[in-house]
Parts: C-alpha cells; structure tokens; sequence
C-alpha cells in the first residue's frame, strides 16, 4: 500500500475523485497511515460516508476517495478527471489510460493506476 498511496497522493491534485478497490482490505486505513491524514480532518469531513452491518463499521468514501468493491470496478461509471486504482487489468478500457501498475516484492502485480479524462 505504501508505493500505491505515494503515488496517488502525487496525482491527488489532477483528479475530482479517487477510486479505490477494496480487494485487499480497508484501503482509507492505508491512506490515513501513509499520507499521513490529519485525523481530526477525516473525522470531521462532511464527505465521510460509512455503513455499519455485519459487526463492523465499513468505510464507503471520504474527501475525494470512494472506496468499492473489486467485482464491482467494471459496473460502475467512473467520470472525467476521476482516478482509479484497481487489481491487475481490472477496468474498463474506453477513456481510461493505465499510469503505473504496483508490484509485490517477487515482481507480481497487485495495483494498477489507472486515469479516466
């Protein structure tokens, strides 16, 4: 997660949203750590949205980020000026062009950055 949020707190400026798989986990978690985000910010953000169902409290979308899940990514219209960042080849082709793909340690992909204009 660390490469992955380094580069898109790069590209944040370019973008009105972010979309971010949820594959691997909680990925807003990750953002907090490794932006750093300042925690009173996200608690008081009027973007927040979060669900609570089965014992948890899921986190769906704060700031500019939405968050969804992987089998979801190719049903769901992303806008201009929106970035997404998926598993491997894991989007739709039309108006989207692929920045970078993340690799795990043993050369296996596992994000792909991906820019929709």
């Amino acid at each position: 997660y660390e490469q992955v949020i380094t580069q898109v707190k790069i590209l944040y400026p370019k973008y009105n949203q972010i979309f971010f798989t949820k594959k691997y986990g909680e990925p807003h978690e990750f953002i907090l750590f490794y932006w750093p985000w300042d925690p009173q910010s996200y608690q008081n953000d009027p973007n927040l949205r979060t669900d609570f169902h089965s014992d948890w409290y899921w986190v769906n979308a704060f700031d500019k980020f939405k968050f969804i899940n992987d089998w979801e990514i190719k049903t769901t219209v992303i806008p201009p000026k929106s970035l997404l960042i998926t598993s491997p080849s894991n989007y739709n082709s039309p108006n989207s062009k692929l920045l970078k793909t993340i690799y795990y340690p043993n050369n296996t992909p596992v994000f792909d950055i991906v820019s929709y204009d």
